[in-house]
């Protein structure tokens, strides 16, 4: 399978990269608080209740990390398939797995960083200057601020995956079965988000629960043991799956169709 030759450049797919996250998150935030909360000991524990204004707070961290660490990736991605493209400007598909992955990765760490303060303000309240504070006092920057970068970085590497390389593929599959073009790229979309989703759940309750205050461990490996001695295996890799899917293939669908079409604008104003 291949891919057609990339109509923006690095800067111009940054911007389209930020642009249309944050869209599609105006769309699906709401699923966001209610994943977290679901994925946390404050549910299991009966500590802590949700509450309808919980689902759209907090929505500036949320849409600030995601936003620019897809705006990063898409940047990446933009290099590195002009570097592999062939002399035709297509992209294998094992070339756009690989750039999937990895472009996935430099926003990992600021992404880590502000859904950390995201679910501590919507578990346990108070400005985020405040948990701010209290993780950098407390645990430092490398252990307390970019905390769980690891588990955020797996986390990504599949989203990317659904946006990038799982879309190209459903879309080339679904092809000789939904020739409707609108109703092709919805499936497609709605299709990798969900094998997205299934590839990223584990990362992202290890992630979720590495950021709750006054977890045992800030260790990506270790959090990992604990939930599996805890919960088993079903609380590592099914727990919670059927919400993080709802909430999932949406974003990745909508997603895929505004970096399609986002380019359209930008080419015009010469991005």
């Amino acid at each position: 399978m291949t891919i057609g030759p990339a109509q923006l450049t690095p800067c111009g797919d940054f911007v389209n990269g930020g642009v249309c996250t944050t869209l599609a998150l105006a769309f699906t935030h709401p699923a966001k608080p209610l994943k977290n909360y679901l994925s946390t000991e404050c549910y299991w524990m009966h500590t802590y209740k949700i509450e309808i204004k919980d689902l759209h707070l907090p929505f500036f961290p949320h849409s600030l990390s995601r936003s620019l660490a897809q705006s990063a990736a898409f940047a990446t991605y933009n290099i590195g398939r002009q570097h592999l493209q062939d002399n035709n400007g297509v992209l294998s598909t094992n070339s756009n797995l690989a750039i999937s992955c990895f472009a996935a990765i430099p926003g990992a760490p600021l992404n880590a960083s502000c859904e950390q303060l995201m679910i501590r303000k919507q578990l346990y309240g108070r400005r985020l200057t405040d948990h701010f504070k209290t993780i950098y006092l407390t645990e430092g920057i490398c252990k307390g601020v970019f905390k769980g970068s690891v588990a955020t970085a797996g986390r990504d590497i599949s989203l990317n995956l659904g946006v990038r390389a799982f879309n190209d593929i459903a879309k080339e599959k679904l092809q000789p079965v939904v020739p409707n073009p609108f109703v092709h790229e919805v499936c497609s979309g709605l299709s990798s988000g969900a094998v997205a989703a299934f590839l990223m759940h584990p990362f992202d309750i290890i992630k979720t629960r590495m950021h709750q205050a006054g977890f045992e461990s800030n260790n990506f490996r270790t959090t990992a043991k604990i939930i599996f001695h805890q919960e088993g295996i079903h609380g590592l890799l099914f727990r919670n799956l059927a919400p993080r899917t709802i909430a999932m293939s949406p974003l990745v669908c909508a997603i895929t169709m505004l970096k399609e079409r986002i380019p359209y604008f930008l080419s015009d104003r010469q991005v």
